[in-house]
């Protein structure tokens, strides 16, 4: 059972996200879906580059002292 789980690892997240996806749809329709996919998309880009932004933010602080 092990071995089967790592080797469809991706097939199974895929599987659960498509499934939250469509309870989604059902529950609160499409804009709202939508909306909340626009927004957790935004979410992760900011929180992808945050350590980036951080970095340069206290660089630039440090080049003005």
């Amino acid at each position: 059972m092990k071995e089967f789980y790592e080797n469809h690892f991706s097939e199974i997240v895929g599987g659960g996200l498509g499934l939250l996806l469509a309870l989604s749809f059902v529950i609160w329709g499409f804009l709202a879906t939508l909306l909340i996919l626009i927004i957790t998309l935004l979410g992760s880009i900011i929180g992808h580059y945050w350590p980036r932004i951080s970095q340069i933010r206290i660089t630039n602080n440090k080049s003005h002292e």
